[in-house]
């Protein structure tokens, strides 16, 4: 059984350029619920467009609260 947070994200392409030149280990997101979340932010680097990072998203963890998947879902 897998934890699943819902995350909406809306950062320009000029806030991503910090994120994809791996200056930045990490991010603390909020979910649609107030849960913070810290994750790496390699996870994030594949939805960087020349737009930045637009839409929702889905981090599923296991039990022990270590990553299993963050995918795009809108």
């Amino acid at each position: 059984m897998y934890n699943e947070y819902f995350f909406r994200l809306d950062v320009s392409y000029y806030d991503c350029q910090r994120l994809y030149a791996g200056n930045i280990p990490s991010v603390i997101l909020t979910d649609e619920r107030g849960r913070r979340i810290q994750i790496a932010t390699r996870y994030l680097r594949n939805y960087i467009s020349s737009n930045g990072i637009h839409g929702r998203f889905r981090l599923q963890t296991d039990n022990n609260h270590k990553f299993v998947s963050f995918l795009k879902i809108t």
